[in-house]
């Protein structure tokens, strides 16, 4: 989390600039997007069994820094949320995986082109639906 933290710093004026450069666009990608990867593992909410207790928290903290990170970013009409790029088959994701990485990585593109300003601050999955901290 404090890499994400310092990428996210060292890129904030960047973002800044690019959300000036374009002021006739709305809040998202064609203006200035922060897209943290994150996972529905670091939902506090929707935690029901113990497994992955390190990855759980680091990304209940990338979550938290997606939530203060977007109140400050949005302000500056800079979009900021966390994605959940859903279960992929993967070394990590394992092979019985639902979905291909091809498929994630397009689903992740659709999200990209379609997230706005109610999606500020928030963690959504590969299908746009909100999933609760």
């Amino acid at each position: 989390v404090v890499g994400a933290h310092r990428v996210t710093q060292a890129f904030a004026p960047l973002l800044e600039l690019a959300s000036e450069q374009n002021q006739d666009v709305g809040i998202g990608c064609n203006k200035a997007l922060c897209l943290n990867i994150s996972s529905n593992r670091g939902s506090i909410t929707n935690t029901k069994e113990i497994n992955t207790t390190s990855y759980n928290v680091s990304k209940a903290a990338l979550n938290m820094l997606t939530r203060v990170t977007s109140i400050e970013f949005l302000q500056k009409g800079v979009l900021c949320c966390s994605v959940h790029p859903c279960w992929v088959r993967t070394d990590m994701g394992e092979p019985n995986a639902p979905i291909t990485s091809k498929s994630s990585a397009e689903g992740l593109m659709h999200l990209i082109e379609h997230v706005n300003e109610e999606h500020s601050g928030l963690m959504i999955d590969c299908n746009m639906r909100v999933i609760p901290f």
